[in-house]
């Protein structure tokens, strides 16, 4: 285990536990919550090393749950998991094409790794 530790902010229960399982293979240990208010909630309760604001709630809701983050966790990087391929999103450190999870994943795996070395 790297010791690193992942919030999943999802908006989509059926999504969640297959995202979820990924990023542990990995390595890491991950807290999912359901929604920006539950993340707000966590990330006053603990530390996490990279915050992955899920595809499927509205894009004002992710665009403000990322900047809140930022605001109050500025050390802590967001990766914006787009719903669709070719979109981008102005608001986390990082993006990727959630129907990709290789990608995604192996920029989970470079985010964490930066932040530890």
């Amino acid at each position: 285990m790297s010791g690193a530790s992942v919030l999943y902010i999802h908006y989509d229960p059926g999504l969640a536990d297959i995202r979820e399982q990924l990023v542990s293979r990995l390595g890491y240990e991950v807290v999912s919550v359901v929604g920006s208010p539950a993340a707000r909630r966590m990330a006053r309760t603990r530390r996490f090393d990279l915050v992955i604001v899920g595809h499927a709630g509205p894009d004002e809701e992710r665009r403000r749950i990322a900047q809140w983050i930022k605001a109050n966790l500025p050390r802590v990087p967001v990766l914006a998991l787009c719903p669709a391929p070719f979109q981008s999103v102005d608001y986390g450190d990082y993006q990727a094409d959630t129907h990709n999870p290789d990608a995604w994943l192996s920029l989970v795996q470079e985010v964490l790794s930066k932040k530890k070395g």
